[in-house]
């Protein structure tokens, strides 16, 4: 009785500990698509100039039609704003 005890008291534990880190990851992960969304406009903006311009958006395969889309501004660069998406009409961030 006194090894089930144990055991049961061990598995407990364990799945305790489990949820912790679970928790954990959750709370200091953050918003990973937003990151990743960062770590691609620094990739397509190839000169690092905090803008990426028509050429370095064809190089990474953004067509003519989609960078229209994505340059609300009509500044003929896109901001990381405008790279992300936010405020496009349909929502839609799909590149081509």
């Amino acid at each position: 009785m006194k090894k089930l005890s144990a055991l049961t008291m061990s598995l407990l534990l364990s799945l305790g500990v489990v949820a912790a880190n679970a928790n954990d990851n959750d709370a200091t992960r953050g918003d990973t698509t937003r990151g990743n969304q960062d770590a691609s406009y620094s990739m397509v903006d190839k000169n690092g100039d905090g803008n990426i311009s028509r050429e370095e958006a064809r190089e990474a395969g953004i067509n003519s039609e989609r960078f229209d889309e994505l340059d609300r501004d009509g500044d003929g660069q896109l901001s990381q704003t405008e790279f992300r998406g936010q405020g496009d009409r349909g929502g839609n961030n799909n590149w081509r």
